[in-house]
């Protein structure tokens, strides 16, 4: 092995896979999607869609957050992490995390439920646009990701 190779543990299908090289391809556009390319010519791909059931709530509103996720191989041990809606004191209203196993070519749907908080300047929410990152994760390495935005209105 050169000095140069970097050894990064990772696991693939439950196994511990000695990783010598890491190559990340980002696609442009709105849905942020990366594969993760392995030495071993195997590539993970997650496809991910969200979407709130309206683009415009009103103070203490349930919202909903449908998210719809493929992959092109089985993939286990993934994270699902929700995090948006920043208030004006500096803390998300949304942090959620779930751990998710992909079966190669299956379309696996989760929902998220919360009450939305009142909308008004005491509460930290006031009447503005806000947003939520919605990402797939394998450890820290973001496979992919998806924003999305809405009103509060009080």
């Amino acid at each position: 092995m050169s000095r140069y190779s970097k050894y990064i543990i990772g696991s693939l299908l439950g196994v511990v896979v000695v990783i010598s090289a890491w190559q990340f391809i980002i696609s442009a556009g709105d849905d942020k999607e990366t594969e993760v390319s392995y030495p071993d010519n195997v590539i993970e791909s997650v496809e991910i869609e969200a979407s709130l059931n309206k683009d415009e709530f009103t103070s203490n509103e349930e919202a909903v957050l449908d998210i719809k996720l493929k992959s092109n191989k089985n993939s286990g041990s993934l994270i699902i992490e929700v995090e948006g809606m920043l208030s004006r004191f500096g803390n998300y209203y949304f942090e959620e995390k779930k751990n998710v196993s992909l079966k190669a070519g299956n379309e696996e749907k989760i929902s998220i439920s919360k009450k939305l908080p009142a909308c008004s300047t005491c509460s930290g929410f006031p009447e503005d646009e806000y947003e939520l990152d919605v990402k797939v994760k394998r450890g820290e390495y973001v496979l992919a990701e998806k924003s999305i935005n809405f009103n509060l209105t009080p």
